[in-house]
């Protein structure tokens, strides 16, 4: 890029990048993106540097703007059915994001609950053990591929994207391969399962963390379907090998897993293969970022990766090892597991309200800021402070009708579907006050998820891993305290007590961004 030669040169270029000025810092940060730096300012606009150059031209850059006309004033009419029709379409849209998750849930919970195949607790308690230790390991390399890659790709800087991701889908089997030779030896010699059950678990780690690795790939690139597909695959694959095949269960969820990771990594693979193939010649290949900086990019959504798991599943590992029988230092509990699992569909559905914010939240990004100049910067950020309040209503709204019509759902399976299963569980006591704290939890939870989005959006992840980190630690002492001053399941209490936090701090947080968001916005880009 050849840098403007002319003051005027200087201020058209300003202004076809970032319209209206909103203040002096947003002109000088265009400046510098033209590649004009301080020495070149005092040599050829003789200002000292370029916030001195960027007060001056900025009248210049206010004129040669282009005039944004005044929306139309809208009917309420069109104004309520309007923002109706787009709320379900991007809620239709979030909903179909989430459904491999919901897919793996459902898919989880039919297993450890008796609904496909029985297990024993004993079973169970591995399998879970293996589960929760692959999420863990691989949690913060998800967060780094879905971080570095994407931005890559954004750049379409293909070729590094692929090497990026590749690297980090090699650290994070490696992570899961230490992480489960740890447990393995420190339970062995702790005598927290029997060894014959934790090598079952550490297998279980090494399948499924593949499996999330490899989802990473397709989640990096969008292609959303193609991670339905996955799923579909490594679920009907098992329903497969249970049904047809009368595999035994160890033996179907590996191989069923194993096959889902092998289906997106194919996926993923031939995807960025076609993406670099789609470059043109004269792009050469590119040098690889310094490894520290590549390390101080992704540090805080790698932490938030790990801490976010770790909360998710930390009150289940409190609940599980209080009175465990003999030879067990952690044992399952199904009417515990039944009441997380049901609350996390409420999670889920709130979820999707996401998709809906973050399009709406881009949309009028730019145009909103065009809209106010750099004398109404208050009723800029004002402006932004109420989307931001109505997105959390709206969010309330949303996870209380998820919570109550889950919970219907949950009453009515009970009472008419006539399944002995489904009576049984759906009639536990413990079952149903674990759901009640759970929803409770997961809905503050998301509210946290909620801010986190702007946090990302605006390249603000530290806003997000200070909170999470208060609320791992909230949630096992009150988990800790809850449960072993009263019943196993009361440590449920510290997963709604750690999401308070979660949701209070960020929320803090949030103020603070949309009170100051023409500084945020303009120091993200």
């Amino acid at each position: 890029m050849t840098a403007p030669v002319t003051v005027e040169e200087l201020a058209v270029e300003v202004a076809e990048r970032i319209g209206y000025p909103v203040s002096d810092d947003a002109v000088a940060a265009a400046i510098e993106t033209l590649g004009v730096r301080d020495v070149d300012v005092r040599e050829r606009f003789l200002e000292p540097d370029v916030f001195a150059l960027a007060r001056r031209i900025r009248p210049a850059v206010a004129a040669a703007a282009p005039v944004v006309a005044p929306a139309p004033r809208r009917s309420m009419a069109s104004l309520v059915f309007g923002s109706a029709s787009r709320f379900a379409a991007y809620y239709s849209r979030g909903l179909f994001y989430a459904l491999p998750m919901i897919v793996q849930v459902a898919t989880v919970a039919f297993l450890r609950l008796d609904v496909i195949v029985r297990l024993s607790d004993a079973q169970a308690t591995e399998i879970m053990v293996g589960s929760i230790l692959s999420f863990i390991a691989t949690g913060g390399f998800v967060q780094s591929i879905g971080r570095l890659g994407s931005v890559y790709v954004g750049r379409s800087s293909y070729r590094l994207a692929r090497e990026l991701a590749y690297r980090i889908v090699l650290l994070g089997l490696a992570s899961a391969v230490g992480a489960g030779a740890l447990v393995f030896v420190l339970g062995a010699g702790l005598h927290i399962l029997p060894a014959s059950r934790l090598g079952v678990a550490f297998v279980y780690d090494l399948v499924l963390s593949l499996l999330w690795l490899t989802l990473a790939l397709l989640y990096m690139l969008q292609r959303r379907l193609l991670v339905l597909v996955s799923v579909v695959v490594w679920v009907g694959t098992l329903a497969l090998l249970l049904e047809v095949f009368h595999l035994g269960i160890y033996t179907s969820e590996w191989l069923s897993a194993g096959i889902g990771a092998l289906v997106a990594a194919d996926a993923g693979g031939t995807v960025l293969h076609r993406l670099v193939k789609s470059l043109p010649p004269e792009q050469g290949v590119e040098t690889m970022p310094p490894v520290r900086t590549l390390v101080a990019e992704v540090r805080p959504y790698f932490w938030y990766g790990v801490l976010y798991f770790a909360f998710v599943f930390l009150d289940r590992v409190v609940a599980w090892t209080k009175a465990p029988p003999p030879h067990y230092r952690i044992f399952f509990h199904r009417g515990y597991e039944l009441g997380i699992d049901w609350a996390l569909v409420t999670l889920l559905l709130s979820i999707a309200l996401i998709d809906y914010t973050v399009t709406a939240f881009s949309e009028r990004l730019v145009p909103t800021q065009k809209r106010f100049d750099s004398g109404r910067i208050r009723s800029h950020n004002l402006s932004f402070q109420r989307f931001y309040a109505r997105q959390l209503a709206l969010l309330t709204g949303v996870v209380a009708v998820s919570a109550v019509g889950v919970y219907l759902a949950g009453v009515a399976l009970r009472d008419h579907s006539h399944n002995l299963t489904a009576e049984d569980f759906f009639g536990q006591t413990t079952t149903y006050h674990v759901y009640l704290w759970a929803a409770l939890g997961y809905g503050l939870l998301v509210w946290g998820l909620l801010n986190v989005t702007f946090f990302f959006y605006l390249s603000q992840p530290g806003f997000a891993v200070r909170p999470l980190l208060y609320a791992v630690l909230t949630g096992l002492v009150v988990g800790l305290l809850a449960s072993r001053s009263g019943v196993y399941w009361q440590s449920v209490e510290g997963l709604a007590a750690g999401a308070f936090v979660f949701a209070a701090a960020t929320t803090r947080n949030a103020i603070r961004l949309f009170g100051e968001f023409d500084f945020f916005a303009y120091s993200a880009y």
